[in-house]
């Protein structure tokens, strides 16, 4: 099996699911929420909206890393490092 091949049915196996059974979250279903988990659906939705509004819809949306925080505020994610890409129609 070619090294291409190894890569391709690993990130496959990842994408079918983790032990957990969900690659979007860590918690397990009887796992305490953590305090500083934030919700950021009504905030995604907002701007999905507000994609979909444009003359030509937008089908995916960069958010950086910056200084403002707009990225952490978006995803609810405030590690030191990585953008976030909302698009059009996925969770």
């Amino acid at each position: 099996m070619s090294p291409r091949s190894s890569l391709f049915l690993l990130l496959l196996a990842l994408a079918a699911g983790s032990a957990r059974g969900d690659l979007t979250t860590n918690c397990g279903p009887d796992d305490p929420v953590p305090p500083t988990r934030v919700d950021t659906t009504e905030r995604l939705a907002d701007l999905r909206a507000e994609m979909e509004s444009e003359l030509e819809p937008l089908a995916a949306y960069l958010v950086p890393l910056d200084l403002e925080g707009r990225r952490e505020w978006i995803s609810g994610f405030s590690g030191s490092y990585g953008d976030a890409v909302v698009t059009a129609d996925q969770v």
